[in-house]
C-alpha cells in the first residue's frame, strides 16, 4: 500500500517536474515523455511516443557529435551536453541534457532516461556576450589604429599643403605635392570608413551627396564582400543631397554588406542603388513619414542570400535577435544601423521574399532650406587670418607644430603646450586674454574636460574646438558634452582649421 502511494507520487513528481523527461530503449526509440518535454519540444507525446529521437534532429549536429555520444551511453557511462534540436513548428531551440544508462536486475543496460533542460535564453544571452565583447575588442583596436594614423596622416597632409602655399599655386607647383594630397585624401576616407565599420567615429552632420558616399565605398565594399560576391552600384542620375553624417552612412551601407556576405556563404549580388523617395510604391503604414520626406533620398541594399523567416523578420532590428537557426550574427550592426537612420529623422525597412532575397529601403531626408545659406556663408568667408590669443594643448608633437604654423601664419598669437596641466600653467602666466582654446580629446594626465572647466575659470569669455582622431566612446569616456561642442575629426587641413576657428571665433 505503502509502496502504491509512493509510486503514485512519484509518477506525478516526474510528470509535474519542470525538466524535459525523456525515456527510451536501448535502440533511441522514445517509450515516455513528460509534460515539460512537451512544452519544449511542441509535440505531444502520443506524436513522439514509438518514434526514434532522431525525430528531433535539427541538422546542427555532424556525425561525430552523435557517434561520441552513443559510444559513452553504450559504454554504460552517463553523458551530458547541450542539443540543439528541432521544435514541431520547425523552430530551433537548445537543451541541456543528461543521458543516463537505466540498468536491469541482471545489471545490464535495458534503457535509457534523458533529462533535459531549456536554455536557449540562457545561451543566446552568452552569445551575445561574446558578440558583444568582440565587437567591443575589435571597435578598440580600430579607434586606437586609426587615432595614432591619425595624427600621423594629419602631419603629412598639413605640411604638404603648406609646402604648396609657401612654392605657390603657380602652374609649375610640383606634381609631386598634389599627389602626396590626393594619397592623404583616400587614406583620410579609408580610416573614416574603418572607424565607420567598427561604429566609433565622431559624429558630425553635414549635408553630403549619397551618391558620392556610396560610389566612395565601392573598394571597401569589394573587400568586405570577397570575390564570389557581385557588387552592383547603381547611382541616382542626379545628385542625392541629405543631411547626414557621412561616417554614419558608410557606417549603414558596411553594416548591411557584412550581414549579406554572411547571408551568402556560397556567393551571390549585393546591389546598392540610389533613388527619389517619390519611387517608392505607395504605403499606407509609410504615407506620413514619406510625406515628411518630400525630396529626400531612398538607399536599397538588396542581396540574393537566404531569406530571413517571418518571425526573424519582425525582430531583425532588435539588438540580439539572432538564433541558432540564422546563419548570421548581425544583430547588433543592423540595430545600430536602424538608430542612425531614424535619429537623421529617416526610415529604415526591410523585405525577405523566397527567389528575391532580401532587400533593406533606406530613405532620408533632403536638407533642411537653411542649410544651404549656412554652408555658402563659410565659402565665402573673404578671409581666414585673425590676431586672437589661441591655447593649444596637443601631446603629439607633429600635429601640435603642424596646427600652431599654419595658426600663427594666419597672425593668431598660439601658446601651445604638450598636455593639459602645462597649457594651464601656461594659461595663468599670459597677461591678456585667452579667445580660444583648441585641445586633444584624448591626453595624458589631465582630461579635456577638466582643462576646458578650468580655463573657462580664467578666461570665461574663451571659445573651444575639440581635435580628436578617435573614437566617440572615447570623447564619451572624457565626459565632455556633445551638444554645443565643435570638433575638428582628425585628419584635417590647415585651411579647414583655420575656417573652423574664424567660424567659432566669429
Amino acid at each position: 500500500m505503502i509502496m502504491d502511494h509512493m509510486g503514485a507520487i512519484l509518477k506525478t513528481g516526474i510528470e509535474q517536474a519542470a525538466d524535459g523527461i525523456m525515456l527510451t530503449d536501448v535502440s533511441g526509440v522514445i517509450h515516455y515523455v513528460n509534460a515539460a518535454f512537451e512544452r519544449m519540444s511542441g509535440y505531444g507525446r502520443g506524436e513522439v511516443v514509438g518514434h526514434h529521437v532522431r525525430l528531433l534532429k535539427s541538422g546542427q549536429h555532424d556525425a561525430a557529435f552523435y557517434r561520441a555520444l552513443w559510444a559513452t551511453v553504450c559504454d554504460g557511462r552517463v553523458w551530458s551536453g547541450v542539443f540543439v534540436n528541432r521544435r514541431r513548428d520547425g523552430r530551433l531551440y537548445e537543451d541541456h541534457t543528461v543521458i543516463s544508462p537505466v540498468r536491469g536486475d541482471a545489471g545490464a543496460v535495458t534503457a535509457y532516461l534523458a533529462v533535459k533542460r531549456d536554455v536557449t535564453v540562457e545561451r543566446q544571452a552568452e552569445r551575445r556576450l561574446r558578440q558583444a565583447q568582440r565587437l567591443d575588442a575589435i571597435g578598440r583596436l580600430a579607434g586606437g589604429v586609426a587615432h595614432d594614423f591619425n595624427n600621423a596622416l594629419m602631419t603629412i597632409m598639413g605640411h604638404a599643403e603648406m609646402l604648396e602655399h609657401r612654392l605657390g599655386r603657380a602652374a609649375d607647383t610640383p606634381e609631386e605635392i598634389a599627389e602626396i594630397k590626393g594619397a592623404c585624401d583616400r587614406a583620410a576616407v579609408l580610416t573614416r570608413q574603418l572607424l565607420a565599420f567598427g561604429r566609433r567615429q565622431v559624429r558630425d552632420l553635414t549635408i553630403v551627396d549619397v551618391n558620392r558616399a556610396v560610389l566612395g565605398l565601392e573598394k571597401m565594399l569589394r573587400r568586405l564582400l570577397g570575390d564570389d560576391i557581385r557588387l552592383t552600384i547603381v547611382p541616382r542620375s542626379r545628385p542625392a543631397l541629405a543631411r547626414f553624417e557621412l561616417g554614419q552612412l558608410e557606417q549603414i551601407v558596411m553594416a548591411l554588406a557584412a550581414r549579406a556576405r554572411e547571408a551568402m556563404p556560397g556567393g551571390g549580388t549585393f546591389t546598392v542603388t540610389v533613388g527619389d523617395v517619390e519611387s517608392l510604391p505607395p504605403n499606407g503604414d509609410l504615407a506620413s513619414a514619406l510625406d515628411a520626406m518630400a525630396g529626400g533620398t531612398v538607399v536599397r541594399v538588396a542581396d540574393t542570400g537566404v531569406v530571413v523567416d517571418r518571425d526573424a523578420l519582425d525582430r531583425i532590428f532588435e539588438p540580439f535577435p539572432t538564433s541558432p537557426c540564422q546563419p548570421w550574427e548581425s544583430g547588433l550592426a543592423l540595430a545600430t544601423a536602424h538608430a542612425l537612420v531614424v535619429q537623421s529623422g529617416g526610415h529604415i525597412s526591410v523585405r525577405s521574399v523566397p527567389g528575391d532575397g532580401t532587400v533593406f529601403t533606406i530613405s532620408v531626408p533632403p536638407p533642411a532650406a537653411q542649410d544651404a545659406p549656412a554652408a555658402a556663408s563659410v565659402r565665402q568667408s573673404r578671409s581666414l587670418s585673425g590676431s586672437e590669443t589661441v591655447l593649444l594643448a596637443e601631446d603629439e608633437n607633429g600635429v601640435r607644430e603642424l596646427v600652431r604654423a599654419g595658426l600663427v601664419r594666419l597672425g593668431y598669437k598660439v601658446i601651445d603646450a604638450p598636455d593639459g596641466a602645462t597649457a594651464l600653467e601656461r594659461a595663468a602666466a599670459q597677461a591678456g586674454r585667452i579667445d580660444l582654446l583648441i585641445t586633444d580629446v584624448v591626453m595624458p594626465g589631465m582630461s579635456a574636460r577638466e582643462l576646458t572647466e578650468r580655463l573657462l575659470t580664467l578666461h570665461p569669455k574663451a571659445k573651444v574646438i575639440y581635435m580628436s582622431g578617435y573614437s566617440d566612446a572615447a570623447i564619451e569616456g572624457q565626459g565632455i558634452p556633445e551638444r554645443g561642442a565643435v570638433f575638428l575629426q582628425k585628419p584635417f587641413t590647415p585651411e579647414t582649421l583655420a575656417r573652423r576657428v574664424r567660424e567659432v571665433l566669429g
